[in-house]
């Protein structure tokens, strides 16, 4: 089995993302279920990024994909397997797309990603502490964000460090982190070097921790770039099964991990998109979006 479990699918579903990435008029669960089933991911984790995530909002990116449900294909069967996972099926395929969100933590004045599966309804603005023990409380799959990518909400080593045995699994793989090893020494971009993968690697393995590949995708075709892959049974039953499962899996080490990275026209193509929707476009985007 296979799990994504870190995919934003598009920068951002307001109209203007997916226009500007050439969505408009396509029914987006049928997008990114064909996605999956392309590369045969089994499970798919929808990341939600924002300051506020109202229920069904354009921000709660699980819940907006359930409007496509009655839309889809006659050929494709989709329904709600509790609040945080959809599953859809086409010609003996499945997959369970599964609520997740990119936290946004406040540490002493800084801005922190912090990624959790298993909902998209933990309060942004908290502390890493009263994030990780929000996290603990509902039982979510836990896992320090690109840590080493500071310029882009990575907590940074230090804290990594310090914080490591809280996390279910530290995300050593993105398949963003694109840049070549010699880059790490220029400033700016050596948070965004395959370097930055390596030496988080390096430090989850020095204490004894998971790390997970990702494809942190924003194009959906990207989805199940890289994952995790697995032989155990996960109870399907309902989404806290599932968690629990996956939780289990990630813990114990009982995975693979499977590495690639996205096309430098792919990630060029969605950062200058992004920039420009930013910059030009505000009244039509909100920041944070990725």
């Amino acid at each position: 089995m296979k799990a994504d479990l870190h995919m934003h699918g598009l920068i951002g579903f307001h109209p203007y993302w997916i226009k500007t990435q050439g969505y408009e008029r396509k029914n987006l669960l049928k997008e990114i279920a064909d996605s999956c089933f392309e590369k045969d991911l089994d499970f798919c984790a929808i990341t939600s990024s924002a300051d506020k995530i109202s229920e069904n909002s354009i921000n709660d990116r699980l819940g907006y994909l359930t409007k496509f449900i009655s839309s889809l294909p006659k050929e494709y069967k989709a329904d709600k397997l509790g609040k945080n996972v959809i599953i859809v099926e086409k010609n003996g395929k499945r997959v369970y797309l599964l609520n997740s969100q990119t936290v946004i933590v406040s540490e002493k004045g800084r801005k922190i990603n912090h990624l959790v599966v298993g909902s998209n309804k933990v309060p942004n603005f908290m502390s890493l502490r009263d994030t990780i023990e929000f996290g603990k409380d509902n039982g979510l799959i836990q896992i320090a964000e690109h840590p080493l990518c500071k310029n882009d909400g990575g907590m940074g080593k230090k804290l990594l460090e310090e914080y490591i045995q809280e996390y279910t699994a530290v995300e050593g793989h993105n398949s963003e982190m694109i840049f070549p090893y010699p880059l790490f020494l220029v400033p700016y971009v050596h948070s965004f070097t395959k370097m930055a993968n390596r030496m988080t690697q390096k430090i989850a393995k020095k204490h004894g921790k998971s790390w997970i590949a990702t494809s942190n995708a924003h194009w959906i075709k990207n989805a199940g770039l890289s994952y995790i892959e697995f032989s155990k049974k996960i109870n399907v039953d309902n989404d806290e099964t599932i968690l629990n499962d996956l939780k289990e899996i990630i813990i114990f080490g009982k995975f693979k991990n499977v590495c690639n990275y996205e096309s430098c026209v792919d990630w060029v193509k969605w950062v200058s998109k992004f920039v420009t929707g930013v910059k030009f476009h505000r009244g039509e985007v909100k920041w944070p979006l990725i």
